[in-house]
């Protein structure tokens, strides 16, 4: 998450939404490499103030794998408090 890092949030967005783009075509929606996309998407959005954007992408990547699963948890956690839902489901 380079771009995220670099606070150029709008061009991370973009970026990881065209990558998303191509992971999906590329491996269909199930691959890992599908879920590392949705987790930048979903952490680009939740870092650039669209926390609520950010959850269904977050939610998705669970979906996906398990892979770093408690971070990710986290994450959607975090991203669900500052849209104001506060059911904070595991």
């Amino acid at each position: 998450m380079y771009l995220a890092g670099r606070v150029e949030l709008a061009a991370a967005r973009a970026s990881f939404e065209r990558a998303l783009a191509i992971d999906e075509a590329a491996y269909g929606p199930d691959h890992p490499d599908v879920g590392r996309s949705l987790n930048n998407l979903g952490n680009a959005l939740r870092l650039s103030g669209h926390p609520s954007d950010a959850i269904p992408y977050l939610e998705e990547r669970l979906r996906i794998s398990d892979y770093k699963r408690g971070v990710v948890k986290q994450e959607l956690k975090t991203a669900k408090r500052m849209a104001g839902d506060g059911s904070n489901s595991d």
